[in-house]
Formats: structure tokens, sequence, C-alpha cells
């Protein structure tokens, strides 16, 4: 190096020496959120602690490479009790991967950040996985997850109680993961959502690109759970159809030239979507992908090509069994349900769900007095009524719950007169099961995955017809499923998910 070069390098070393604390000071006023001057800022702050400007520019130019990436690590007590207004970095140091012992990188993230099926699935996963791993002795966990997004509690007792077969990698998105597993430096990498690696994806809103695996080493297993958002797309213009005749005010308003274009636009996202489900599954650098139906599978074969290279690394697992936690009561707006009677249906804030169609059909029932004025309709994952965008007559016996957290939830499982699971598209479907638990018959919709997981144990509508979810809901108040049936198919779908949960481990270790 001239010396004119190394002068200056000294210079700006002992400049970037004497501002070091006035940008401490800034990180801990400005409360950045994940921004490019906030990773070159902690990047900045962390690397020039280990000597002068040359290597911040050498780390700074590894963090954003996906080729040579660092890894950080956390301490649990870090992450369970961290003050968000001192910088994350200052508590981060460089992680050193054991190469005594095969590791596994397992995506957390994803189940961070509020309570939904996936990420219940993939911490079922995690749990069953450190089981597991404790047995053998040959393993380390490195979990990847952001301690500034929430985390269950019961996944932090299970990490700060096997310390001795887990460490923790600072992530903040999927990218940061998706670098991580192509620096090649892990055995396998477990991803409980493979789709949320397509870049620019958005469930429900935006198709991905490419999965961005490119890696030659590590091992990449991963759930795709099914192709619901494509093949919701594919049916829009039923789903349309369905809504405007039942009174959706949205559907109803649409005239003849934005209806085309809407069709437009799903028949393009349709496409879109194709094409990324296409890519994950082609994706070179995943040996091994997990479905959790047979109907996911049978979807995949026939709106995907499927060549056999492709079927050979496709398994069917179903989904594991959640964590349950203990029903506790609570009593939203004073009723008391273990008092009154009730029609369950959850998680209607999302239009898969079929939330507008429920409540349309059970709104009529109340109307033709077809049930007591004791009867009423719970309907969780909803801010109000008026979410579900049509219009209901008897506003007065509908109870409207926005987030419920498990043990609440549990709690109305336990007291509802039946579940209504009318779903437009599931891949699986856990809330009938997790009714079975308590013998309370779900009303559920005759397509897609639902009847492969309920068999006999449900009555059935078909999700497109008011008509039929009327009738399903009568009939299943008044001759429902017997406890005894209810019993035996939920012994025999949780026997299944023991057994398959055991195979995905097996998998994954290898």
């Amino acid at each position: 190096m001239t010396k004119p070069i190394q002068l200056l390098l000294n210079i700006a070393s002992k400049a970037i020496t004497h501002i070091y604390k006035l940008l401490n000071k800034i990180t801990n006023i400005i409360k950045l959120n994940g921004g490019v001057m906030q990773t070159i800022i902690k990047t900045a702050l962390l690397l020039m602690k280990e000597g002068g400007i040359r290597r911040v520019f050498f780390h700074l130019k590894k963090h954003s490479s996906d080729e040579k990436t660092s890894i950080y690590s956390y301490n649990i007590d870090d992450a369970n009790k961290l003050d968000l207004t001192s910088p994350i970095f200052s508590k981060i140091k460089p992680l050193k991967i054991d190469r005594n012992k095969k590791s596994v990188l397992f995506d957390m993230l994803f189940c961070q950040g509020g309570f939904h099926g996936g990420g219940e699935y993939g911490k079922a996963v995690f749990g069953d996985l450190v089981s597991k791993v404790n047995l053998r002795n040959d393993f380390v966990i490195y979990v990847g997850m952001n301690p500034k997004s929430s985390i269950d509690e019961s996944i932090l007792n299970l990490c700060q109680n096997n310390l001795h077969c887990i460490r923790f990698v600072y992530v903040e998105n999927s990218n940061d993961i998706r670098r991580l597993v192509n620096t090649d430096v892990f055995d396998v990498f477990f991803a409980p959502a493979l789709v949320v690696y397509s870049q620019g994806y958005q469930y429900l809103k935006t198709a991905g690109k490419e999965l961005g695996f490119h890696c030659s080493k590590t091992r990449i297993v991963g759930t795709l759970h099914d192709i619901r958002d494509f093949e919701m797309a594919m049916d829009y213009a039923n789903i349309y159809n369905f809504r405007k005749a039942i009174g959706c005010k949205f559907e109803n308003k649409l005239n003849s030239r934005k209806l085309q274009y809407t069709l437009k636009s799903f028949d393009e996202r349709a496409n879109k979507l194709q094409k990324m489900y296409q890519n994950i599954i082609e994706n070179e650098s995943v040996s091994s992908i997990i479905t959790v139906s047979e109907y996911s599978l049978k979807s995949f074969k026939e709106n995907l090509e499927f060549k056999n290279e492709i079927a050979s690394k496709i398994s069917v697992l179903y989904s594991c069994m959640k964590h349950r936690s203990v029903p506790v009561a609570f009593s939203p707006k004073g009723y008391d349900f273990e008092t009154i009677k009730y029609f369950l249906s959850i998680n209607l804030g999302r239009i898969e769900k079929n939330g507008s169609a429920i409540a349309k059909a059970i709104d009529e029932l109340f109307s033709e007095n077809m049930f007591p004025e004791h009867y009423y309709a719970v309907l969780t994952g909803l801010d109000s009524l008026a979410q579900l965008d049509i219009d209901i007559k008897n506003k007065d016996r509908f109870i409207i719950l926005g987030f419920i957290s498990p043990e609440n939830l549990e709690y109305l499982y336990s007291n509802a007169a039946c579940l209504i699971y009318a779903s437009l598209s599931e891949g699986f479907g856990y809330p009938p099961i997790e009714a079975m638990s308590y013998n309370i018959p779900s009303v559920v919709s005759q397509i897609s995955a639902i009847p492969e997981i309920c068999k006999e144990a449900a009555i059935y509508c078909d999700p497109y017809n008011l008509t039929s979810i009327k009738a399903a809901i009568v009939e299943c108040i008044n001759n429902p499923p017997s406890n005894e049936i209810l019993d035996n198919r939920y012994d025999l779908i949780t026997e299944r998910q023991i057994t398959d949960l055991n195979k995905l481990i097996d998998i994954i270790l290898n």
C-alpha cells in the first residue's frame, strides 16, 4: 500500500474513532426499523471496534453479498430482556460454527410476530427436533430469529433448557436467512414455509420470483403446505359470482369495465403464482419438500409440471399437532360463554375463510327463527361486522372478537355448540381437529383437504352455496356426529400426526 493511501486510511480511522460515541448516541435516539441506514450504522458501530476503516469496508462488503455473509449470535438473556432503545449490535458477537457436530439452521423467524397456523406448525416441529437432537448428541441447532420481534414464551423456555445444543443467529428478515443458507456453512436448513423465500412474495397480494437458494453443500428441507393462493386466483370468477349473489357490497359495486380489469389481474396473478411454485419445486438446492395432505400433493400434480425427479423429493406428512394451551375463561363484553349457546367461526378476516357467507347463513337462520334467542354467533379475527362487507339484520346476536389468544381460543372451542369452517380452500385444516378434542362437531367445506382430514366426523356443505351452508348448520345441531365418531377420528389423526412428525425429523437429521 502506498504511503499517501496509508496516510489517508490512518486519518479516516482516527476520525471514525472520534465520531463513534456520537453514532452510538444517534442510534439510541433514532429508532430505525431495518432500513439501509440502520444496517450501515449498526455494522459500523460493531466493526469499528475491531480494527479501523479497512475492516469496516471489508465487512460492509461482505454484508451486502449473497456469497459471503457475516453471522452473528446473541445470548438467550438478550433475546428475552432486550432494551430496544439500545443498539442491538452492541449485544451481538460473531458466531462460531461448531465443526465437531453437524449443524441445523432452523427458521424461527417465520414463527415470530403473531399467532398463525404455519407458525404454530414450525414451533411444533422445532420442539420435536430439540427432543431428538438431545437423544443423539451429534447436532447443534442454530435458531434464526429476530430478538426485536415477539417470541413465544414456550419457545424461549425450551431454548433456555437446552442451551447445550442450541445457538442463536440474529436475522431481521427472510433475506438474511437466505444469505446464511447460501454461505454453505450449515449441514441442513429447515424452512417451515418455503414459499416465504420467493423474493417479493406476499400472501394473496403479490407473487414472488426466484426462490433465491443456490447452495451446494447445505441440504434444504422445507414445507410447501399448499398452493392455496394460486387456487384462489384461478377460481376468482366463481368467488366473485358467489359473493355478489349473497350481497357483498364490493362485488355488487363493480361495473363491467372494473370487473373485466379485476378478472384479468387475477388471471395474471395466477400465471405468476404458477411460475413461482414451479420454481420452488424445481430449485436444485432444495433436496426434500414436505407437503401436508394428499390433497395438496394432488393439486401440485394437476397444476404444476411434475417431473420424476420432483416427485421423488416430495413427501406427504400431515401437519403436526400444535402446542395446545389450557383453556382460560374470559367474558368479553360481559358474555358468559358457559351459559349461552353459540356457533363459532374463526379467523374470518381472511377471504378464503368465507366469513361473509358464514355470517349471512347464520343471520338468515336467526331471521327464520331456526334457533332460540339464546343462540349467538361468535366470530373471531374481525375488527367489526362491517369488515365482512355484507348487511346483517340480527347484529345484536353476533359477538365479534379480534385477535384471540391460544388459551382463550381453546375456551371458545370447549363451550361451542358447533364450529363452522366453510372454507374455500385449505391445505390441511387444524380447527375441526381441535374442536374434535372437546367433542364439538363441525360444519366443514366439502372441497380441498378438509374431507381427507375429517372423514365421517363432520357435517359437510358446499361453501359456494348459502342454502347448503344453512342446511349443514341445522343438521350439525340436530343430528351431529356421535362423540364416539369424533373421538375415533381424533385419535386416528393425532396418531398419524405423531408418526409423520417422526418421519419429518428423520428427514431433517438424515
